[in-house]
């Protein structure tokens, strides 16, 4: 992955798991907490209802266009076609990109989005459904199933290797060598579009 070192504004951890997933999880809530004890601002976003989800990037749409650059975790179930919202249906990544094109373009392209989800690495197909000019710049998550165990230990060594001023790339493989396997992945945008063969 390209090397990403841009200072961001906070944090938006949008979590679409069922409630009583939440309950037992406390992924997100972990998340909330490490951050808040290394005082990096974070905006907790618990969504019981696709349509939450969706006015969830309303609000960073209005953050966007005041400038504010973010990183977007999302966390909740995920398959290889798409995300599952707290319902139990899958919204293909067709479907959930006209989402990103609530935000300004300008932030998007150096924003990224964290994927606590199984399957995350699979948000990058967003790209096939984007314009080039409103596409982030990449995503992180993992390439196969990851229990809440996992996802809450990987985004603890991310985000205090962060703060340490790690590069994204660089703790990927920290975290890969913690786990003693390739868990977690990350792909820029613009190097998915170099690697997807021509259509057509």
């Amino acid at each position: 992955m390209h090397e990403l070192y841009i200072e961001n504004d906070f944090v938006a951890i949008i979590d679409f798991l069922p409630s009583a997933d939440r309950k037992a999880m406390q992924v997100s809530q972990k998340l909330f907490q490490l951050l808040t004890a290394e005082r990096i601002r974070a905006a907790y976003m618990p969504c019981e209802t696709s349509a939450q989800f969706a006015a969830s990037f309303n609000w960073l749409g209005a953050r966007s266009k005041e400038g504010r650059i973010f990183i977007i975790h999302l966390i909740g179930h995920g398959t290889v076609n798409g995300l599952v919202m707290p319902h139990g249906a899958v919204v293909a990544w067709k479907n959930l990109s006209p989402l990103f094109l609530k935000l300004d373009p300008a932030v998007v392209r150096k924003c990224f989005l964290n994927l606590s989800c199984c399957r995350g690495i699979n948000g990058i197909k967003l790209n096939d459904h984007l314009p080039a000019s409103s596409t982030f710049f990449g995503v992180i998550g993992p390439s196969r199933d990851i229990s809440p165990t996992e996802a809450i230990k990987m985004n603890a060594m991310f985000y205090r290797k962060m703060i340490q001023g790690r590069k994204i790339n660089r703790i990927i493989d920290d975290i890969n060598q913690r786990f003693t396997h390739q868990i977690i992945y990350g792909l820029t945008s613009a190097g998915y579009r170099r690697l997807k063969p021509p259509t057509g």
